[in-house]
């Protein structure tokens, strides 16, 4: 469609009849899904705020609407126009509630609109959305339609500003439980897409552990919390095939004694549970034949085990959390809880070392494990060497 054929929609993007309102806003619902074509979309006078209305509505037209608009703002250029005629509130609004698609696209609008400087200080600076926002992603739907809400705390924790609102600036007589809260609950969905966002948010949300202030004091009074939910995403669920010591259990009885109660409580589900006695692996066979050759032939030996070995741990995936990037952004903000000495107490109490130790073994993303040894250095977690249950090593990053 040429500017003119877009200009004449606008008229029908309001009629009294909904099939006619409807077929209206289908076309420029296709027409936006070009990206070629938003340019044009966007310079129609009249055409972002018609749209902006018709996606507050509760009818079909509106899904449509909301889905015009989420293409649009994926072009960074039409976000000011968007902006400038509300679309910040709009987008709260049509989250709130309506049909599953429009509140989808809505959220996902408000992921859009939050990607600039802008879009995401004026989300900041109305903190009572930003809250009401929070709520909605606390109540899970089955549909996932909030789930790209967590995109938006993400973007509004990348600032001071935007952790302080979630943080501090909780709207007097709320109820809302706080946002460090909020997203621990997420990490246990069932939904990765929800976990992998909640894990991120929470990642930025930590970099104020290092910070000094009200904020810094607010998500610290979480520590204990963050740390149990962070961790456990990070456990091993099965030390046999996948771990080089393969007739070991996972834990001794001193680091099992040594858990918290709370993480204790949580743990059944990571392998505590006796389990079977490991068959036979890849990663062992190749021992066998190792000591009839040579030492350059023994060499290749074990590293042919050890690629075995870790194939094996991408195929089965022995983590609570079996998402990389969702452990990715978990240890990330695990080792920037550890810049303060309350979080860095906690992992201690909680007793988390061993649950890194045997993740680090088995961790094939490589910037996870790298992140993981960071954490254990920074948090002084290696037990020394008067620790009865120090029999551990430090394994090469």
């Amino acid at each position: 469609m040429d500017m003119h054929e877009l200009s004449e929609l606008l008229p029908f993007l309001e009629h009294e009849r909904a099939d006619v309102k409807l077929m209206a806003a289908e076309a420029v619902s296709q027409t936006a899904a070009d990206p070629a074509a938003v340019a044009g979309l966007v310079a129609v006078p009249g055409m972002l705020k018609q749209l902006l209305r018709v996606s507050s509505g509760t009818d079909a037209a509106a899904a449509h609407a909301s889905a015009a608009l989420v293409n649009i703002c994926a072009d960074e250029a039409a976000r000011p126009g968007l902006l400038s005629e509300g679309a910040i509130k709009a987008a709260v609004t049509g989250a709130t509630s309506g049909p599953a698609e429009r509140v989808q696209h809505c959220c996902m609008l408000l992921a859009n609109l939050t990607q600039g400087d802008k879009g995401c200080a004026e989300l900041v600076g109305e903190g009572a959305l930003l809250h009401q926002l929070l709520q909605l992603f606390d109540e899970e739907r089955e549909d996932g339609a909030h789930n790209h809400l967590a995109l938006v705390f993400t973007h509004a924790c990348a600032s001071a500003e935007g952790r302080a609102a979630l943080l501090l600036n909780v709207p007097s007589g709320a109820a809302a439980p706080p946002a460090a809260r909020v997203l621990c609950r997420a990490l246990r969905s069932s939904d990765s897409e929800r976990r992998v966002g909640a894990a991120r948010a929470l990642r930025n949300l930590c970099f104020e552990a290092a910070a000094v202030g009200a904020a810094a004091a607010a998500l610290l009074e979480h520590a204990d919390e963050l740390v149990v939910a962070l961790v456990l995403g990070l456990a091993v669920t099965d030390g046999g095939s996948s771990s080089p010591w393969p007739e070991a259990e996972l834990y001794s009885n001193a680091e099992l004694d040594g858990f918290s109660s709370e993480l204790r409580e949580l743990l059944p589900r990571c392998g505590l549970e006796p389990r079977a006695a490991p068959s036979a692996t890849a990663a062992e066979q190749p021992r066998a034949s190792a000591e009839e050759l040579d030492a350059a032939a023994a060499s290749d030996a074990a590293e042919a085990a050890e690629r075995a070995r870790m194939e094996q741990v991408r195929r089965t995936s022995p983590f609570v959390e079996p998402t990389p990037e969702a452990r990715e952004a978990m240890t990330e903000a695990l080792l920037l809880l550890a810049a303060a000495p309350r979080a860095a107490d906690a992992m201690h109490t909680h007793g988390i070392y061993p649950l890194l130790r045997q993740s680090h073994f088995v961790e094939h993303h490589a910037p996870t494990a790298a992140a993981n040894g960071d954490l254990v250095r920074a948090a002084r977690l290696l037990p020394s060497e008067d620790d009865p249950g120090s029999g551990l090593v430090e394994q090469p990053d």
